[in-house]
């Protein structure tokens, strides 16, 4: 499927590139695919309604930084290495909570993240919790808001260097309102 795609937006069908945590992953949509379920998430129908192919590169848990140097290197790989013209690429973010923190998982070799909040599922360990339950405490819930202002401002500042149109919303109720800094 994917050469098709390559094939049609070379010769200029709109993609849809959806980037998020779960709630645009499409976990538990599916019993029998609790982690993934691209095929089923919301980012599908868009695409659809639009007549546009469409790639799903989000991760259930995924943290905001994740989120933007996800969808930064993706892009610049699909326009140089791919060569993608940017205009035909629509970017869409459904952005996570705030007080997500990224970590080295040595089980999936990758950069995951984690909230100390999170209710149920993945357990990374006791030693990543410990970390994050540090950082949370040296680091000001207003330098949270920042630095996850900033991730979203980066994305938007790299979409539009290329000319990529792009559209954000967030999910989860974590996002700081100008009277709340």
């Amino acid at each position: 499927q994917r050469s098709s795609i390559w094939r049609s937006i070379h010769l200029q069908m709109k993609l849809l590139i959806a980037n998020g945590c779960s709630h645009t992953a499409g976990t538990e949509i599916d019993p029998e695919n609790l982690k993934f379920c691209h095929d089923k998430a919301w980012p599908k129908f868009v695409a659809e309604h639009h007549k546009m192919w469409y790639i799903n590169i989000a991760e259930p848990g995924a943290g905001n930084e994740q989120i933007s140097r996800s969808t930064i290197l993706f892009l610049a790989d699909l326009i140089e290495n791919k060569r993608v013209d940017p205009s035909n690429l629509v970017v869409t973010i459904l952005w996570s909570g705030f007080d997500r923190y990224e970590y080295w998982s040595e089980q999936f070799k990758s950069i995951k993240s984690f909230a100390l909040t999170t209710v149920f599922g993945f357990n990374p360990g006791e030693t990543v919790k410990k970390y994050i339950e540090y950082r949370s405490l040296v680091e000001p819930k207003e330098y949270s808001y920042y630095k996850n202002l900033y991730y979203i401002f980066n994305t938007a500042q790299f979409l539009e260097s290329y000319g990529i149109k792009y559209y954000f919303a967030c999910g989860l109720n974590s996002f700081a309102h100008p009277s709340q800094l």
